[in-house]
């Protein structure tokens, strides 16, 4: 499924490295780590969120690529959750089968939400021929830190909904954990209109080449149906122009958010 994840964006002319070994996956796959820490990040609610997976770098400036870790006892003890509370099963040797099916499918959940944080910072995206206002990369700077953590966690999920969408027991583990989960990874339900992956793609793609991690933006554009004529509009433009524009656009639709302190540049991981 990552490979297939990948080959989306492949397809879309990212620029994705091969696998030299065909007998594994196609592709160039970020170090995948596996940790029995447990890993707390402080929610937008303001409360810590025990994550299952993270994607983080692995310098302080973000310059090189991270790599993926998987936090299995956390996974393990979701996946209890899950066989407990929505299977109903009870403790006997069935459930034990049903823990175990569930934490591989709940790890391949949590890698692709990971693999998406990934391809976002670190895969290069097809390039506007005049415009000079290129961010090849994702690295940490926040125009609003709230608005950029929902950028980054709706497109996470946004993927994974595609990719597992046609897998009825990967779907229903999705389903349920959204359901309990903070804010941030929601908010993809909002962008989810698309008729398919490609869709999607075609706008992270547009964000990506005029420097925008602004999941207002990334909103605003979902509702374009044609993003060619949105991208020769965008051609030469500098960074100031974009962010007047972006400026404008949300004093004018979103005030509580223009009042919003701007969030200070640093790094952070990203997780589920």
């Amino acid at each position: 499924m990552l490979d297939k994840l990948i080959s989306h964006f492949d397809n879309s002319k990212w620029q994705i490295s091969k696998s030299k070994s065909d007998y594994f996956h196609k592709y160039k796959w970020p170090d995948i780590v596996l940790s029995n820490k447990e890993y707390k990040r402080e929610g937008l609610e303001g409360r810590d969120i025990e994550l299952m997976g993270s994607y983080g770098p692995n310098d302080s400036n973000w310059l090189n690529e991270g790599q993926v870790t998987l936090y299995y006892e956390k996974i393990y003890e979701v996946s209890v959750s899950f066989v407990q509370e929505k299977l109903k099963v009870k403790p006997t040797i069935d459930f034990n089968v049903c823990v175990t099916k569930t934490i591989e499918s709940l790890s391949t959940i949590v890698l692709i939400h990971e693999f998406v944080h990934w391809i976002m910072h670190w895969i290069e995206s097809p390039q506007l021929s005049n415009n000079k206002f290129i961010s090849r990369k994702y690295l940490p700077v926040l125009y609003n830190e709230d608005d950029n953590i929902y950028f980054h966690e709706a497109f996470a999920q946004l993927f994974t909904h595609f990719i597992i969408k046609s897998n009825t027991g990967l779907e229903e583990i999705f389903d349920w954990l959204v359901e309990g989960q903070t804010e941030p990874y929601k908010k993809y339900e909002s962008l989810n209109k698309f008729e398919n992956i490609e869709s999607a793609i075609s706008l992270l793609t547009f964000l990506k080449e005029i420097g925008s991690q602004s999941f207002i933006i990334a909103l605003e554009y979902s509702f374009w149906s044609d993003f060619s004529e949105s991208k020769n509009n965008c051609d030469g433009l500098n960074s100031n122009t974009v962010i007047k524009n972006i400026d404008t656009f949300i004093l004018n639709h979103y005030p509580k958010i223009a009042d919003m302190k701007r969030g200070k540049i640093r790094g952070r991981d990203f997780g589920f």
